[in-house]
């Protein structure tokens, strides 16, 4: 029982300071709470924004791994044409094909017309990889081979250089005071 008013005073001020302090701790417990709180939110953002960019990655990877095969694929089937290509035209007109053959100016009479603008006798199903706009051989030599003098008149084993010579000339390359050069010794 309170015997006067001081005393009543005095006990509600206590009592508000009393739940002035609970008051401010459990604010303090509250942002505590918030503060964790945000950070698994930042935690769970964050991890939720990688899986995204690895799943992105691993899209534009897969995307571009085809778009690679896709090229590689096609550069494969291009120079697989190319050589087919390449090859038809060295081994000559196929037997199937002889339309195909006068419409690249293939073989024609016996003036030579049918050399056209791929050179003399270019009889295949295809034009020449190589050719030029001027006819070189012009005479029979471009229909018979065999009247063709050989390339090299010794086979290819039988070439070796003139080592002979080129020691000779070693030797006297004493010029204008010079010393004398050396052959190298292997």
């Amino acid at each position: 029982v309170l015997s006067s008013n001081e005393d009543y005073e005095q006990q509600c001020r206590r009592e508000a300071a009393e739940t002035d302090t609970q008051l401010q701790a459990l604010r303090r417990q509250v942002q505590l709470q918030a503060a964790k709180c945000f950070g698994q939110l930042d935690i769970a953002i964050q991890e939720a924004r990688a899986e995204e960019e690895r799943r992105l990655v691993s899209e534009r990877v897969s995307q571009e791994l085809a778009n690679f095969r896709e090229e590689q694929r096609r550069r494969e089937a291009q120079e697989d044409e190319r050589l087919a290509h390449l090859y038809r035209a060295m081994l000559g007109p196929s037997p199937s094909a002889p339309a195909a053959s006068a419409a690249w100016g293939g073989v024609g009479d016996a003036a030579g017309q049918g050399r056209g603008l791929f050179g003399a006798g270019a009889g295949g199903a295809f034009p020449p990889i190589i050719h030029s706009a001027v006819s070189l051989l012009q005479d029979d030599r471009a229909r018979r081979p065999d009247l063709l003098p050989p390339a090299c008149p010794l086979p290819l084993g039988h070439h070796r250089p003139a080592m002979d010579t080129i020691d000779q000339l070693l030797e006297s390359s004493d010029v204008g005071g010079l010393p004398r050069l050396q052959r190298a010794q292997h």
